[in-house]
């Protein structure tokens, strides 16, 4: 054998110890992808696997987390299953936020081809933020992906004592403007809005009149709206269209900024995203969303909960596990 055969097996001997000997995929000379399957958080997955490669018999995950995160199929993956949950809207004062939608679908390898991908985007909502005050930039307030902005002209500002914001939605998308090395990286949670695969609504925030934020929508529904505590409620986002005040494509409502509307919960986002509330009401949910298309199926899917949220860090959530 000759020495230049000997050091390429050396080589492959020591890359084999992390993630392969390959073109960044696992795989060794295009064989079968060689390390050992992964369990564990995301954080502990991107310290052993090249590029965020996934082989059969990974299962990784986020409990409770906001931010981009991406993942590319090895050669002998044939199915992968995604599960996700939209941050809940939080408690502003004695109102609680509403809870995000859940789903589950599998994903063939055959659709990323057909789409011109090798792998997809998990996008986790974060939970809903302080209220932005009366003045202050309310785009400093706003949750990652989509979650709106609370806000209350009762010196409140940058705080929970008496309005939340919105839950970002959660979703797995194709295109997504992140950083493959930093999850938190600030974006557009509408950039390349088709490339969405699946969306679950994020909830609507809570008030200080005990008025609660609206659910967030599973797979293909409608948010909930929030609850009265003496003014307009924000309303959910349908799948066709936002709620009102300032829901949008994505993105949920920012509460008004002016010295009459009192403390308003902010909406969750979603494929739609929820309706702001105007004086002492809680906001509305996000909407969710499962693209209709051969390789794409759902497995299960459930809406959130109004009110049911009385904390303020609850983030998105996901489960990957692969065939």
């Amino acid at each position: 054998m000759n020495t230049r055969k000997v050091m390429q097996i050396i080589s492959c001997s020591l890359l084999l110890l992390v993630a392969g000997c390959s073109g960044g995929d696992g795989r060794v000379g295009g064989g079968t992808p060689q390390r050992a399957a992964f369990s564990g958080d995301y954080a502990g997955f991107r310290a052993v696997a090249a590029t965020n490669v996934i082989v059969p018999g990974d299962v990784i995950t986020e409990a409770n987390n906001w931010g981009g995160y991406y993942f590319k199929l090895a050669s002998n993956v044939t199915s992968v299953r995604v599960s996700i949950t939209g941050a809940a809207g939080s408690a502003g004062g004695n109102g609680n936020g509403g809870t995000g939608g859940v789903g589950s679908f599998d994903l063939l390898p055959a659709f990323l081809t057909s789409q011109s991908a090798t792998g997809f985007w998990v996008t986790l909502g974060q939970s809903g933020r302080p209220s932005a005050g009366e003045t202050g930039p309310i785009t400093n307030f706003v949750a990652f992906n989509g979650g709106g902005a609370g806000t209350d002209w009762s010196a409140g500002e940058n705080t929970y004592t008496y309005a939340a914001g919105g839950g970002g939605g959660s979703d797995v998308r194709l295109v997504f403007a992140g950083s493959l090395s930093d999850p938190h990286a600030a974006v557009d949670p509408c950039a390349a809005p088709a490339s969405r695969i699946a969306v679950v609504g994020g909830g609507g925030g809570g008030t200080n009149n005990g008025a609660q934020g609206g659910l967030g929508g599973g797979f293909n529904s409608s948010g909930g709206n929030g609850t009265t505590g003496g003014g307009t409620i924000g309303t959910g986002a349908t799948t066709s269209a936002g709620g009102s005040i300032g829901g949008v494509l994505c993105s949920g409502g920012n509460g008004l900024q002016d010295t009459t509307e009192g403390w308003a919960g902010g909406g969750g986002g979603g494929y739609y995203g929820g309706g702001a509330a105007a004086a002492h009401d809680g906001g509305g949910g996000g909407s969710g969303y499962l693209l209709s298309a051969s390789g794409v199926t759902q497995v299960s899917t459930a809406d959130g909960t109004q009110g049911s949220n009385a904390v303020t860090d609850r983030n998105g959530t996901f489960t990957i596990t692969v065939h």
